[in-house]
């Protein structure tokens, strides 16, 4: 890999050294933008209005601005989510303070502020774009889309406001000047709940026993989230329908992905003390620890819940399926490219198979410190051993 983007003493090719400008141009610009927060999403803002303007005169393209939509509501929860999440990691000190007394701490993002905007104006830009590439100019019934990506917003931002009162912080800075004010949501009191709350808190309680019962046993787990599958697939098959909604479960089951294959902490946000992976014989075994866990049941209850909409007839929205499986195939193939790029970059492998078969073998990479009396016999042989062992 020594000799990959080295410019070398010949010249480059007229191709890509006006790439390589245009890209060191864009990039001077991008960092002198940095401070300009107010006029950067003013400019977003002005993109995003030529976009809606554009979708409102060809009066379609709403797949496209379906897929903008779940995507921007992807870079929401990133934008809200704190760097560390504390319920997969027991923290030294909260994020924000609890208390008046509490020192008063940052609230760190996942996703910062700079890649949000970045990120939300490339989405616009590009779906823009593709406004004009008839093939994507799928027939369809827009409110329904419309009511489905509120659905799935509403239900996300519950999900996320939820988390922010059981962990006590805030993602703005205004509410952490005010740690007091979040000190008595989420606390249970000691009056008597209601019988449906006390119904709901009975059956929570008994669904959390049996599936903290089912936490060692994986394969039976995954064998009953494949049947579910199956069932849902079937279903499917069987109406002719309900392609809107299996596309959607992709674009869900596609983001679950991202977070079982990424780790905890992002190498590229932080500084990590530490490769995850040992990348020489003797760097300690280190395990991979997943931002989203393997028991996290996110996939099984998403089968379950397209299951059930199969049954809501208004959400059988009439599409051209090919169209969205290949869309979906898209987003996938760019999806996993990253990610494995992201794993070469950082030298790191989301599977425990890989490690320990790497952690196991290192020892016999070894092989010069054992044939260090051959060195006159044998000077091939341990020339090999030694390009080996750099393994």
């Amino acid at each position: 890999m020594e000799g990959l983007g080295s410019e070398g003493g010949a010249a480059a090719a007229p191709l890509a050294q006006w790439r390589s400008d245009f890209a060191r141009a864009f990039q001077y610009y991008l960092d002198r933008s940095t401070p300009h927060t107010v006029n950067r999403w003013l400019g977003t803002l002005v993109v995003a209005m030529i976009y809606i303007l554009r979708v409102y005169y060809v009066q379609g393209f709403y797949v496209v601005s379906y897929g903008l939509g779940i995507y921007i509501l992807n870079l929401l929860i990133g934008f809200f989510s704190p760097k560390v999440d504390p319920e997969l990691e027991s923290l030294d000190g909260a994020s924000l303070p609890t208390s008046g007394s509490d020192e008063f701490k940052p609230f760190v993002r996942r996703l910062p502020e700079f890649k949000f905007w970045y990120s939300i104006t490339k989405a616009f830009v590009i779906a823009f774009i593709m406004t004009f590439i008839s093939l994507l100019d799928v027939p369809v019934f827009w409110p329904i889309l419309l009511c489905y990506w509120i659905v799935l917003f509403v239900l996300t931002m519950k999900r996320q406001i939820l988390h922010m009162i059981k962990y006590k912080y805030v993602p703005f800075d205004i509410g952490k000047r005010n740690p007091d004010l979040m000190e008595g949501i989420g606390s249970e009191g000691g009056a008597a709940a209601a019988p449906l709350a006390q119904w709901r808190s009975d059956f929570a309680r008994a669904f959390q026993y049996y599936l903290d019962r089912s936490t060692p046993h994986t394969v039976n787990r995954w064998l009953g989230t494949l049947v579910l599958a199956v069932i849902y697939i079937l279903r499917v098959y069987y109406v002719q329908g309900f392609y809107v909604v299996s596309y959607g479960l992709g674009i869900y089951v596609l983001n679950l992905l991202i977070g079982f294959f990424s780790p905890k902490v992002d190498p590229e946000l932080e500084s990590v003390d530490g490769p995850s992976l040992p990348t020489s014989g003797s760097d300690e075994f280190k395990p991979f620890v997943r931002r989203l866990p393997e028991f996290k049941y996110s996939i099984t209850k998403a089968f379950v819940v397209a299951f059930i909409m199969t049954f809501i007839s208004l959400l059988d929205v009439p599409v051209f399926w090919p169209i969205l499986l290949c869309y979906w195939i898209v987003l996938f193939v760019l999806t996993m490219k990253r990610q494995i790029l992201h794993m070469i970059k950082y030298k790191y492998v989301p599977f425990d198979i890989g490690k320990r078969i790497m952690h196991a073998f290192v020892p016999y990479l070894n092989l010069h410190d054992h044939l260090e009396p051959r060195k006159k016999t044998s000077g091939l042989f341990i020339s090999v051993s030694f390009s080996f062992s750099e393994y």
